[in-house]
């Protein structure tokens, strides 16, 4: 099926469909342990080949070659099972629900809320640890370190990472390339987060994930930043000039320049320092802060960026449906 921005209203139409359908059964769990199933295995093979291939013996160059090869091969072997799948759902009954599937594996709009939700509630019941089960799948830091200030920070930055990566980059890759795009974006998501850290061990392996995930999330983290800051605009108590101010000024302080657009606005639009000194292990690492306001996050800023993130996501449908309604008038 041709990209709705080359070929057409099916994959805009289709688009709106899933969104709304994540929407719906995101809160229900066996829908989505399905749905992260093909993430889960590329998630697995990764973390498998980094074991058998980045030795701590070879030299950096070999190590930076065979991670190049392995996030190629799999970002490759994406766009040719979407290729295929695009090609087949032209061909078989009812293919459109094929491609209505496959498309909800690449775009997740409920799951973070959800997940944001769930922890408003653990840590309103005092109950860190679940907070902390449930921010660490999400974050590269360490959320048992962290008192519950901490802990709510690092949820909004999840938050606000998960609109961009989750929602907003899917969309623009699938609207570019249809299937291919959004099954090469999700892949390169799952490899960047399986060896993409900047720690010792993937600094040279996971050297291409990085570049990769940089390049392709270039424009939507962009877009996800300001979005957010126009969010903020619907939002009792948000700042949409400061979320703008802090884009501008911060955004690039970030040790991942296109996650600093979404946290940067949102540090700004809630009036919070997000980001800053953590430990992993042993180890004091010294990131900036974003954003002038309060780092003692609580509870209600977290509800406050739930509303945000909803508004948002409401902003990008709304965007969908206008290029749509271009699309037909066409």
């Amino acid at each position: 099926m041709p990209a709705a921005v080359i070929g057409g209203i099916e994959s805009a139409i289709l688009l709106l469909i899933a969104l709304a359908c994540d929407a719906l059964v995101s809160g229900w769990r066996p829908a989505t342990q399905l749905r992260d199933l093909p993430d889960q295995v590329i998630y697995r093979v990764t973390v498998e080949l980094d074991r058998r291939l980045n030795r701590v013996e070879r030299d950096r160059a070999t190590r930076r070659l065979r991670g190049a090869v392995v996030t190629l091969g799999l970002t490759l072997g994406a766009g040719a099972v979407g290729s295929v799948l695009a090609w087949a759902v032209r061909l078989i009954p009812n293919g459109i629900l094929l491609e209505l599937g496959v498309l909800m594996t690449c775009v997740s709009v409920g799951g973070p809320w959800h997940r944001m939700r769930a922890i408003a509630l653990a840590l309103d019941r005092g109950d860190r640890d679940r907070a902390a089960r449930l921010i660490a799948p999400s974050t590269d830091r360490d959320p048992t370190n962290c008192d519950s200030h901490g802990q709510v920070r690092l949820a909004i930055e999840a938050g606000a990472t998960a609109l961009d990566r989750a929602v907003i980059a899917p969309i623009v890759w699938y609207l570019l390339l249809g299937l291919p795009g959004g099954l090469i974006w999700a892949t390169v998501r799952t490899i960047d987060r399986a060896i993409g850290d900047r720690g010792p061990r993937h600094q040279q392996f996971g050297l291409a994930a990085r570049r990769l995930d940089e390049t392709l999330g270039f424009v939507p983290a962009r877009l996800t930043g300001l979005v957010i800051a126009l969010a903020a605009l619907f939002v009792g108590g948000a700042n949409p000039v400061r979320s703008l101010a802090t884009i501008r000024g911060e955004s690039r302080y970030h040790r991942r320049r296109n996650s600093g657009w979404p946290i940067a606005a949102t540090a700004g639009a809630l009036g919070l320092a997000l980001g800053g000194p953590w430990r992993q292990g042993e180890v004091a690492v010294h990131d900036l802060w974003l954003g002038h306001g309060r780092a003692r996050a609580g509870v209600p800023d977290l509800r406050r960026m739930m509303v945000i993130y909803l508004v948002a996501a409401l902003l990008v449908v709304a965007a969908v449906a206008a290029m749509l309604a271009v699309l037909a008038a066409i």
